[in-house]
């Protein structure tokens, strides 16, 4: 029988006070042995015991550690004493180490040949309580820093002497005041007590942090590593103005960080914590780090005998010789200096790993998951098909794939990063439940190093449980009655099938006679998976860490949304199979499952719900552009049916126009729906959906000074105003009407002048039409010739649909080929005097696109085609077509403003002649070279300008036929400012289409920068390519340096 609550909690109590009453029942019935007779018993255990105020008390004494009174005794545990060693152990800690005020032993017997010595010890006193802080390089009494460590620290002379409690008080009342960097005592046994010594180093200002154990290359990786050690030391990395020989900023055995900062502990441990984070990630697991704070000795007046470094050892003995070298090459006399030393211990590479219980994926059917993927390397995939690859290999290294230690192909050792080795854990159980195991669970196991720690194996415990696989999947569709219809009301016809919903699942199989049971009734149609597919949760929800991955219920809202059934309910139940339970209605291939191979049952039920459609749309933190000019481009409609993709597509159509703050989350646009229980009016069978548009407008005007030079090709400078969000009749703002309005002058520096105004009104008299015109002048140095161009271009668009608009343009110009070098290739002389040009054009754009030079996700098609005739008042008579594709890849978001980003692009573009033409003049032909900034869309990095393609000598005299395509990915470093690039250029240049022939592509790799400049409209670029298919008469430059803008 329980007793109440109550008496528990008193029966509680009761047991507790009994429980050391017993123990001391139990000591007091041993028998007690005359110390005289100790060397008849072994000992058989040592007890510490405290006497305070004349009462013994059952704790250990405080004054010392146990551990140092075993080390000075005589008695041995196990071992029986020599006669008086007890009393002469018993005098020692008294008299010889004055561990305790007084000290008497006894010996009681626990066996026949045991007995266990107990000494009772009374603590000395503080007999002294002194604090020293580090002045000058040297331990110093400061009386005011005295009395407040004093004032706070609570012990004082004549209070029983307490390790525990010292510590316990230096950190409590002291250390965690966070006005030391470091604090540590000192104690001195006397026969009058125990002397007391504080040392503390408070946080102070210090003149250099020199980082000590490394090299100087070392330091600057060391320092890149760490974004939080970068903004810590601003722009004073590297530099002092107290050092007056350069030489001895950066020395070989100490590297100065910073100067004139405040070193704190928090500052050490941020220092320290990034070291260790660059050693760990190269390979050092052992590494460490100590600090010492250092004062450079000045010499004394009329000492001539004097030394620096004799000095600075003598005030430093701590200190080894490399330690004050580091200092000493670094500092000058009268600095203080704070020295970090690195430790870094051995380096380690990865000798093997290994996996216990890798025999379960073994047994495993073939799938993807445990197959090697692809590397930027045609090698690796031939790699596993060698016929010496056994099917555990290839597991292996599949697994080694997701692993930040695992070894690959190109790096069969790599560096031991012990940090990674238990998050590689994670990574495989990650991995491996994506696959199907969705009880896996993977434990680091071991750590084995050689003997002199240079090499290590690793090895992982795997527990896979069984692997389940998809072999049902039922579905059932329902809807509602309109809302706010009377009870009995008929649902709404659906707006999907079945059909579609196995569609958007992305599975193979086979429509089952045997519907699937799902709980409250049977699927609507049910189908079997042929083969099995491995279930995970990705595979409904999709991949967190792959921003491709929609996953199927994000597919299937899409099939819905575009119906206006935008919140519909989606529910996957995975139905799991019991172990040893058998699975019916299987395919008669698959008349059972592999043993550790386990069912699941998919009942997706799906209620398509309620139409939503627009209601009021709100447009906030438009301070400047006009909410007309923001509603037209949103170009969603009040009373529409609503569709995420569509107001997605809404989000990217304000993105790309570059009007608002980029490194704002959204890049400074945010569309948000708000649903309601409203009733539309339009619609009585929709609810309401109000939608907010969040902006942060960005500068839409500009200045934009560009320079540019590409070695051995070309040079120019060019000043440009752009006024992206313009307005004509907006006195004196001239902003928030969405017209643009750019003027470009570029003088002649070396190679070319260019003078150009633009005009643009995106929709005319409030309808979806607009209209520019665009009037230039340009003149080219060509080296053997001029080409220059004076004319201009008027333009009318319509915008068909949301992202689709069409344009009309009629451009007149006139073309002059002047100055030809007498020594220049015929092609080029025949080509010299003037040509009119005229023609019409019409071009139709689609896109998505939500970026012009940083796109992150969306599409964009182009397709122009030109006519040119006498009979527009011109004299060539010839056409052109141009196609153009570019398709966006997000990658990875590294955050709110940062997108890793992959973008493939596409150009083709044919012309010829008709009628009594001739040829195609030379300025109208087509060139492929390094980016021009007049023809941004065509370019081969890592070759001059127009440097591939036909050419008479070493001049190009272009083509007509030309196919170009680049594949980019950028990684933004600063967000808003500063991205890096990397970049493969193919294409091919021809005379006419009859000449193309795909061996003849050229090709070039490389990488380089865009830099967001204020004020500039558009980033610069850098770009450093190289060829890597070349064809004879191309114009190689083996690094080619371009500043432009425009890239997107």
């Amino acid at each position: 029988m329980i007793p109440p609550p109550p008496y528990r909690q008193l029966l509680t109590i009761l047991c507790l006070l009994a429980w050391p009453m017993a123990l001391m029942a139990q000591e007091a019935a041993l028998e007690n042995i005359p110390l005289t007779d100790a060397p008849k018993y072994s000992i058989s255990d040592i007890i510490l015991k405290s006497l305070r105020e004349g009462r013994v008390i059952n704790t250990q004494p405080e004054a010392v550690r146990r551990s140092d009174v075993l080390k000075v005794l005589r008695v041995r545990l196990g071992e029986a004493p020599f006669a008086g060693d007890i009393e002469t152990d018993a005098s020692n800690l008294v008299n010889h180490y004055h561990y305790f005020k007084s000290v008497s032993a006894e010996l009681h017997k626990d066996g026949a040949k045991t007995a266990r010595l107990t000494f009772i010890c009374e603590d000395p006193p503080v007999a002294s309580l002194n604090f020293l802080e580090l002045i000058d390089g040297r331990w110093q009494m400061n009386p005011e820093g005295s009395f407040e460590a004093r004032t706070a620290l609570g012990i004082a002379p004549g209070d029983l002497f307490s390790i525990e409690r010292l510590d316990r008080e230096l950190r409590e009342r002291l250390f965690d005041s966070e006005r030391f960097i470091d604090i540590k005592s000192e104690h001195r046994y006397a026969a009058e007590g125990v002397h007391v010594t504080v040392k503390m180093v408070r946080e102070q200002m210090v003149d250099l942090v020199v980082l000590s154990g490394v090299s100087a290359e070392t330091t600057s990786d060391v320092i890149a590593s760490s974004q939080e050690l970068v903004d810590y030391l601003g722009e004073d990395i590297g530099e002092t103005t107290r050092v007056s020989d350069p030489k001895r900023r950066l020395g070989s055995k100490g590297n100065i960080l910073f100067t004139s900062k405040f070193a704190g502990r928090h500052t050490i441990e941020m220092i320290r914590r990034s070291v260790r984070r660059h050693y760990v990630q190269k390979g050092y697991p052992d590494v460490d780090m100590t600090w010492h704070m250092v004062d450079v000795p000045v010499k004394p007046d009329g000492d001539k005998k004097w030394n620096l470094s004799d000095a600075a050892r003598a005030n430093h003995p701590e200190l080894n010789s490399d330690q004050v070298d580091a200092v000493l090459e670094t500092a000058i006399p009268g600095q203080k200096v704070l020295l970090l030393t690195v430790h870094e211990g051995p380096h380690v590479e990865i000798a093997d790993i290994h996996f216990d219980g890798i025999e379960s994926l073994l047994r495993a059917p073939g799938m993807p998951a445990l197959e090697p993927g692809s590397l930027p390397s045609s090698y690796w995939p031939l790699w596993y098909a060698m016929p010496w690859t056994t099917r555990e290999d290839s597991i292996k290294r599949a697994l080694f794939q997701v692993m930040q230690n695992g070894p690959s192909v190109f790096d069969a050792h790599p560096d031991f990063n012990i940090d990674a080795a238990s998050q590689d854990a994670a990574f495989i159980e990650r991995h491996l439940r994506s696959a199907g195991w969705q009880d896996v669970k993977v434990l680091l196991k071991a750590i084995r190093y050689n003997n002199d720690r240079s090499r290590v194996e690793l090895t992982y415990d795997l527990k896979t449980g069984p692997l389940y696989v998809v072999t049902h999947v039922g579905v059932r569709l329902k809807s509602q009655p309109p809302p706010g219809s009377p009870d009995g009301t008929a649902p709404e016809p659906l707006v999907a099938s079945v059909e579609e919903i196995w569609e958007k699942l992305d599975m193979d199989g086979v429509e089952s006679e045997t519907p699937l049971e799902m709980g409250d009734g049977p699927a609507s149609k049910t189908w079997l998976a042929v083969p099995p597919a491995p279930y995970n949760e990705n595979l409904i929800s999709g991949n967190p860490f792959d921003p491709g991955d929609q996953g199927a219920q994000q597919r299937i809202e899409a099939l819905f949304g575009k119906h206006g059934y935008s919140r519909i309910r989606f529910e996957a139940t995975p139905i799991y199979q019991d172990a040893g339970a058998s699975i019916d209605g299987l395919t008669p291939e698959l008349a059972s499952l592999p043993e550790g191979v386990l069912a699941v049952r998919l009942a997706i039920d799906i209620d398509q719900g309620h139409k939503y459609r627009i209601g009021e749309i709100d447009i906030a933190g438009n301070l400047e552009t006009k909410t007309s000019v923001i509603l037209r481009q949103l170009a969603l409609t009040p009373g529409e049916l609503f569709n995420v993709d569509e107001m997605r597509r809404a989000e990217n159509r304000l993105r790309r126009l570059q009007w608002f703050e980029q490194t704002a989350p959204g890049a400074g646009v945010q569309v948000v729906p708000n649903y309601t229980d409203a009733i539309s009016p339009d619609d009585n069978d929709a609810y309401i959906v109000n939608i907010t548009v969040h902006l942060v407008e960005g500068s839409t005007k500009s200045i934009n000074f560009t320079a540019g030079y590409s070695p051995g090709a070309s040079a120019f400078v060019s000043l440009s105003l752009a006024f992206r969000n313009f307005d004509l009749f907006d006195f004196p703002g001239f902003t928030g009407a969405g017209q643009t309005l750019e003027l470009a002058i570029e003088p002649r520096v070396a190679e070319r002048q260019r003078y150009s105004l633009s005009f643009q009104e995106p929709f005319m008299f409030g309808y979806p039409v607009s209209g520019s015109f665009s009037l230039s002048l340009t003149d080219q140095d060509r080296g053997p010739f001029t080409v220059g161009e004076r004319g201009g271009r008027v333009s009318f668009g319509y915008r068909l649909m949301r992202d689709l608009s069409a344009f009309l343009s009629y451009e007149n110009f006139i073309n002059e080929i002047s100055d030809v070098s007498a020594s220049a290739p015929f092609e080029l002389r025949r080509e010299e005097g003037e040509t009119h040009f005229t023609a019409i054009s019409v071009e139709g754009i689609y896109s998505t696109i939500d970026h012009p030079f940083f796109p992150t996700d969306g599409h964009r098609l182009t397709f122009e085609y030109q006519l040119a005739s006498e009979l527009f008042g011109g004299e060539v008579n010839m056409w052109r077509m141009t196609a153009g594709a570019k398709q966006a890849f997000l990658l990875h978001q590294i955050d709110d403003t940062r997108d890793v980003t992959l973008s493939l692009s596409w150009v083709g573009i044919w012309q010829d002649i008709y009628g009594d033409t001739d040829r195609v003049p030379l300025s109208r032909r087509l060139f492929l070279g390094s980016i021009d900034p007049g023809r941004p869309t065509t370019n081969m990095r890592g070759f001059r300008r127009s440097g591939v393609g036909p050419s008479a000598g070493d001049d190009a005299i272009g083509g007509n036929f030309l196919m170009n395509s680049t594949a980019e990915v950028t990684l933004p470093v600063q967000p808003g400012f500063f991205w890096l690039v990397g970049f493969v250029d193919v294409g091919e240049l021809v005379p006419v289409i009859d000449n193309f022939d795909p061996s003849g592509i050229t090709a070039s790799f490389g990488m380089g920068f865009r830099m967001q400049v204020p004020l500039f409209p558009a980033p610069l670029g850098v770009d450093f390519g190289w060829p890597l298919f070349d064809q004879p008469g191309n114009r190689r430059q083996v690094v080619a340096v371009n500043f432009a803008f425009g890239f997107g």
